[in-house]
């Protein structure tokens, strides 16, 4: 009796082992690989959209000349900022799901671990 429980054992242990060893090997260089292009794609839209209201407050500056009052420029800064930080998680949402979706009809768990990994 006591050698099947030292054998179920021994077969728990193996599986334990593979599945550390798939875990290691496989998944996390896949879902290293998905976050690392989900970042760069958050990274270079959110830059893109910086920069365009960062254009615009210039504009806004060239047309109302925010210079000369300061709760004016205060309020079209705020309001930038704002406006970029709503944006940005959208982007970051927009890029999640899609990144998601693309990992779902390659790896199932990749796809699930992006979508826990970015909450």
């Amino acid at each position: 009796m006591d050698k099947v429980k030292i054998e179920r054992a021994y077969r728990i242990i193996k599986a334990v082992e593979d599945f550390v060893k798939t875990m290691k090997d496989v998944k996390i260089p896949l879902l290293q690989e998905a976050l690392l292009s989900w970042s760069k794609k958050v990274f270079l839209n959110s830059g893109i959209v910086l920069a365009l209201l960062v254009s615009l407050l210039i504009a806004f500056e060239i047309q109302f000349d925010l210079s000369n009052s300061f709760e004016l420029f205060r309020d079209a800064l705020g309001g930038i900022i704002f406006l970029f930080l709503v944006l940005h998680f959208k982007i970051q949402n927009f890029f999640v799901r899609t990144t998601a979706k693309k990992w779902e009809s390659k790896d199932a768990q990749v796809a699930k671990a992006i979508l826990h990994k970015t909450k």
